[in-house]
């Protein structure tokens, strides 16, 4: 294996693959990154992988010599942040040895590694597969930066640290929920083949996969390549691809039942109100300051479509805090507690300059959503509040 490449090309793939390299390996080779170098097809190629996630990093480029071989990632990605911008690193590895020879300026080092053989099998569905569906970049972005926050953390239920994707009647939803919260994203995007592939047209996928993708596709963005995302499901139905500009990100699916979303989400109110986002933020913010958990909103009397919206938190350390600020509002007066950073995220999901926020009474779960956009949604349970 032989070839030459730029350094800043080099420590972007090695820290893109970086991100799959399993942290507390069971497997030595599991700890190392895949090099494959093909001159037949100009191509190199890295690889990561913690066997719940494969992270594929492709680079278009001239190759002397063909080869394959696995070096510990972490050592050479410290090696490689060494190197200086815009030279030139060239790496080769003789056949039937284990050890890469990196050069670079007047650097030279000797990195052991593994055979390549020992290195999981990189899955092959990409190059044989036709997509389900395909994204725009900021689309798919959006989608996932909306309900990724909302997965569980707890891994008490495992399904709840997922993101279900479903496509139902030409409707394609990602869904998240953790017990306390649901955000919920909804749009006409049919996939491209039939959902029967699918078993009952949805998947779970690892919501740590999903702020992966979400942090891929930024890159992928920010560097301006405009090319559709392609979702891919494997023959077993047990994971799914998605391949993107330059990258493929694979990850193993969830098992097991979703919970029933739509029957969480509320059909009614009593109390609707239209308010500033940012201004809601901003009070929002304050409190939290004041290192509370729960805020207590209370919506007054409705006077010509106006109401007031009253904003308090107290910590029993830090002190009290509160203020008011005007909303546009529709049925009754309502007092109703929510976690301050729930309610925070879901606002911030809605990414619309005012929000709806309906509420039917203090015990039941409320609804922020963005104005005059059905596509999104977030439901908060309400905390206790004390009479």
């Amino acid at each position: 294996m032989k070839l030459t490449i730029r350094t800043e090309d080099l420590t972007k793939a090695l820290a893109i693959v970086g991100k799959a390299v399993a942290t507390r390996p069971t497997l030595p080779v599991l700890s190392h990154v895949l090099i494959q170098v093909d001159s037949e097809k100009a191509t190199l190629l890295l690889a990561g992988t913690n066997l719940e996630q494969f992270i594929i990093q492709r680079h278009s480029m001239a190759v002397e010599e063909s080869g394959a071989l696995t070096v510990p990632w972490r050592l050479f990605n410290d090696l490689a942040g060494t190197f200086v911008k815009d030279e030139l690193v060239t790496l080769t590895a003789e056949e039937g040895e284990d050890i890469l020879h990196v050069e670079c300026g007047k650097s030279k080092s000797d990195l052991r590694g593994i055979d390549s053989k020992e290195f999981p099998m990189l899955p092959g569905v990409l190059e044989t597969g036709e997509p389900l569906c395909l994204f725009a970049p900021g689309d798919l972005a959006e989608r996932l930066a909306q309900v990724v926050f909302a997965a569980a953390t707890d891994e008490s239920r495992p399904i709840l640290t997922g993101v279900y994707v479903q496509s139902k009647e030409g409707v394609l939803s990602f869904v998240t929920a953790d017990g306390f919260r649901l955000a919920w994203r909804h749009d006409n995007v049919p996939f491209l083949s039939d959902g029967s592939l699918m078993a009952d047209g949805s998947f779970v996928m690892p919501a740590e996969a999903a702020k992966i993708l979400c942090g891929l596709l930024a890159a992928q963005i920010k560097a301006g390549h405009e090319s559709e995302v392609s979702l891919f499901i494997s023959p077993t139905r047990n994971a799914v691809y998605w391949r993107l500009y330059d990258v493929d990100l694979c990850t193993q699916l969830l098992e097991g039942n979703f919970v029933n979303y739509p029957q969480i989400v509320p059909t009614s109110h009593t109390t609707r109100l239209v308010l500033d986002r940012r201004e809601l933020e901003r009070h929002l913010k304050t409190m939290m300051v004041f290192k509370v958990d729960i805020i207590h909103l209370e919506v007054g009397t409705r006077i010509n479509g106006q109401g007031t919206l009253h904003i308090s938190a107290q910590d029993a350390e830090t002190g009290e805090v509160e203020s008011t600020m005007t909303v546009d509002m529709e049925g009754d007066p309502v007092l109703i507690a929510f976690n301050a950073k729930f309610l925070l995220d879901s606002l911030n999901a809605c990414g619309t300059a005012q929000v709806v926020m309906e509420l039917s009474g203090s015990t039941r779960p409320g609804v922020v959503k963005p104005v005059d956009d059905d596509s999104y949604l977030g439901v908060i349970m309400p905390m206790h509040v004390r009479e």
